[in-house]
């Protein structure tokens, strides 16, 4: 059976790529964590592989969790009314994760006053599920935003932010052994992970500032002038004017 053809049209624009790029981080970041984390328990805070999935495992389940609460709120809002709430919590709780266990010595006037510090176990898993609830959130209805935005190609659009995110997610337990081999702190992994949400946060922050702009030229545009589907953020809403 010949392909309908024009299958492929809706990946000529912007963004369908732009919500597989930030969809791949939280997808990608669910899988490669859930796979790294006995692992990273064991042996950051001396634990059997036996103790430490079991206590790896309210990750996915907050995650999972998250992703039902996400695609509920995506039937009422979509994850352009908590994007940036989403990927900012998820930051700071990288940013946390990622700092390895230090001494640090100050020299006082009378004496040398000496800190340190290590993440308690507990207060680790406490971030991890916050974190993993809200990822799923973002992934939640970042899903349901495809599915409602791209009904007609939601095998095409769904399948490239799966695939995106596969790739990623195949790609995160290599960067953290590397990362554990190159920097030699076992927290190297979150500080990847914190690099690349810097990384999504720039392409929405771009892809922010160019809609605001395709919007303001779009205002001047002569109704003779052919400018095709371009795609519209109004008001935290999404819209396709489709013009000749």
């Amino acid at each position: 059976m010949a392909a309908k053809p024009g299958w492929l049209t809706p990946l000529h624009h912007w963004r369908p790529w732009r919500l597989a790029v930030v969809y791949s981080f939280f997808y990608g970041a669910f899988v490669a964590l859930t796979l790294w984390l006995p692992a990273y328990l064991g042996a950051q805070y001396g634990l059997g592989l036996r103790d430490a999935a079991l206590l790896a495992l309210p990750f996915p389940l907050a995650v999972g969790l998250g992703q039902v609460a996400g695609g509920a709120w995506g039937d009422v809002r979509d994850f352009r009314a908590l994007r940036w709430w989403v990927t900012a919590f998820v930051l700071v709780c990288l940013f946390l994760l990622s700092y390895p266990p230090f001494t640090m010595q100050i020299e006082g006037v009378e004496r040398v006053l000496t800190l340190r510090y290590a993440a308690p176990l507990w207060g680790f898993l406490a971030l991890l599920v916050a974190m993993g609830l809200v990822m799923g959130l973002g992934q939640g209805s970042l899903m349901r935003m495809i599915h409602r935005d791209h009904g007609s190609q939601l095998a095409l659009v769904g399948g490239l932010a799966l695939t995106l995110g596969g790739l990623f997610g195949a790609l995160l337990p290599v960067m953290f052994a590397l990362g554990n081999l190159w920097v030699g702190i076992r927290t190297a992994g979150f500080m990847f992970l914190y690099a690349s949400l810097v990384v999504c946060m720039l392409v929405m922050v771009w892809d922010h500032a160019s809609g605001a702009g395709r919007l303001r030229a779009l205002m001047g545009l002569s109704p003779r002038v052919s400018w095709g589907c371009i795609p519209l953020e109004v008001g935290g809403g999404y819209m396709e004017v489709t013009g000749q």
